[in-house]
């Protein structure tokens, strides 16, 4: 591959930073420029993929799709003070780790940023991340190394949920995925990381959509009807959920139309269960409203984790590759070393899986979570796993941290969004003091900055990390940390 174009080329990503690169000046002082063509070294990958690599003043740059130890020739088309954003035109040095993605949708979707590289050095890859981000943010060193992170069971064919955006372009309505960095749809028939009963049902749904008079949503007029087509799977039970993200209510010709494919799909997927209309009205990015109306069969799926049986619905949070999140949950649950005399203080408790874990195993626990249709599942969920020893609280973290201040709890075990936790909630756990801290994470940025609040009262010490890949060919990776309070057997291992 050595010299030759680079099949890439014509498209524009942006660096993972957001709202960073949103008011880019032009040129830095240097002697480059936009439009200027370069050659540089890949030394190591950076969170949203990209290969970082340095000119000869050390200037830095993201070349998307490249890895370390190429070299490669590169367009710069972005320059702010710190760094610049490229485009990979030929890779001059190849990595021998280097594979050829297998999907042809790859680099136009926005969805995996990884495909070109070995699963192995995958997984290298996001250890580095976890690596580096608990040593640069969080200033401390494990008791133990952080672990390899640990492969998931499936690599392709893992997603149990798909959100197809679905627009609408002069010449009809387009369904598909993102190109990354924008909100332009690029169309796709099938996807290598889903389940293979969500590329089936997706196909038959797309193929019917403009037949039923709903238009794909225009964002810049708010405008048209359907925005997400989404599907969920339960994996144990084979059962698939449809949902339909609509601009507003459905009219009766629409509710019918819906209703007819309803009958229609389910001859092609008997393992339909449910089809519901999620309604959002708001002109933003978000992509779930509050209201959701059930059209035909069942609201919720099924699904089986670690001899437990769960339901959820189409809006509540579920981990998208079920065989990791049991491998994780299990190894959460053994690192807390929960007993029957323990009080446990879970955090984002979602539908309540890894509650139920818990809580089979605990004297009691406290679960807290906001969005009111995983409260409900995780209510149901717990009768149905036969456990009364959990006590739910509705909320969001942070505002309920008043209630939370006055009980005793041994452990606390928390499993944030992106963005991680309010400082309200360190605040919260360093009052609460408890002896064992499980942190589950998504966002290796955001778990060292937690990590490092909590570490702020010289009460803890950062014993385990544990990586695990929930999300194969993406640069996303998740992350157990287990924390716990110091004693003077302990080396204070703060830098």
């Amino acid at each position: 591959m050595g010299g030759e174009a680079f099949s890439f080329l014509p498209l524009i990503f942006s660096w993972a930073w957001g709202s960073e690169m949103a008011n880019l000046s032009g040129v830095v002082n240097l002697d480059i420029k936009i439009g200027d063509t370069i050659t540089l070294k890949i030394d190591k990958i950076s969170s949203d993929g990209s290969g970082v690599g340095r000119n000869n003043e050390g200037f830095v740059f993201f070349v998307p799709f490249a890895l370390p130890g190429e070299t490669v020739e590169v367009k710069i088309i972005r320059l702010k003070k710190n760094y610049g954003l490229t485009q990979l035109i030929s890779i001059l040095e190849k990595s021998h780790e280097r594979v050829s993605p297998p999907c042809k949708w790859f680099g136009k979707c926005g969805g995996c940023q990884l495909q070109h590289s070995s699963y192995q050095y995958q997984l290298k890859i996001k250890t580095n991340l976890v690596r580096e981000a608990i040593a640069k943010i969080a200033h401390v060193i494990p008791e133990t190394p952080i672990s390899e992170c640990a492969p998931s069971p499936l690599v392709w064919n893992y997603r149990n949920k798909a959100s197809f955006p679905v627009r609408k372009t002069t010449t009809g309505t387009e369904t598909g995925f993102f190109i990354k960095g924008t909100h332009e749809v690029v169309p796709v028939d099938t996807c290598l990381v889903n389940d293979r009963d969500i590329d089936v049902l997706y196909s038959a749904v797309s193929e019917a959509l403009p037949s039923m008079g709903l238009h794909g949503y225009t964002e810049t007029s708010h405008g048209g009807m359907v925005r997400h087509i989404i599907i969920r799977k339960g994996i144990a039970s084979s059962e698939l959920l449809l949902s339909f993200v609509l601009k507003k209510r459905p009219n009766r010709a629409q509710l019918k139309n819906i209703r007819d494919l309803a009958n229609e799909l389910k001859a092609i997927t008997p393992c339909l269960v449910g089809i519901t209309c999620n309604i959002n009205s708001r002109r933003d990015n978000v992509i779930l409203g509050e209201e959701t109306l059930l059209i035909a069969g069942r609201e919720s799926l099924s699904e089986g984790l670690a001899g437990l049986s769960f339901r959820y619905t189409s809006t509540a949070f579920f981990q998208i590759n079920t065989f990791q999140a049991e491998n994780l949950f299990s190894y959460s649950c053994d690192e807390a070393l929960v007993n029957d005399t323990d009080s446990v203080l879970e955090l984002y408790s979602g539908v309540g899986v890894l509650t139920s874990m818990l809580a089979s195993r605990a004297r009691h626990v406290t679960a807290v979570e906001d969005w009111p249709s995983s409260v409900q599942s995780m209510k149901q969920n717990l009768i149905r796993n036969s456990l009364s020893n959990v006590s739910v609280v509705q909320g969001k973290v942070e505002d309920v941290t008043g209630k939370l201040k006055d009980q005793n709890h041994d452990i606390v075990v928390l499993d944030p969004p992106r963005s991680g936790c309010a400082e309200q909630v360190i605040d919260l756990i360093k009052e609460l003091n408890p002896s064992r801290i499980i942190y589950i994470s998504c966002n290796p940025a955001t778990l060292a900055r937690d990590i490092s609040r909590l570490f702020s009262s010289g009460n803890y010490i950062l014993q385990k990390v544990k990586p695990f890949d929930m999300f194969p060919h993406t640069s996303h990776v998740e992350t157990v940390t287990t924390i716990c309070r110091y004693s003077p057997k302990s080396t204070n291992i703060a830098e």
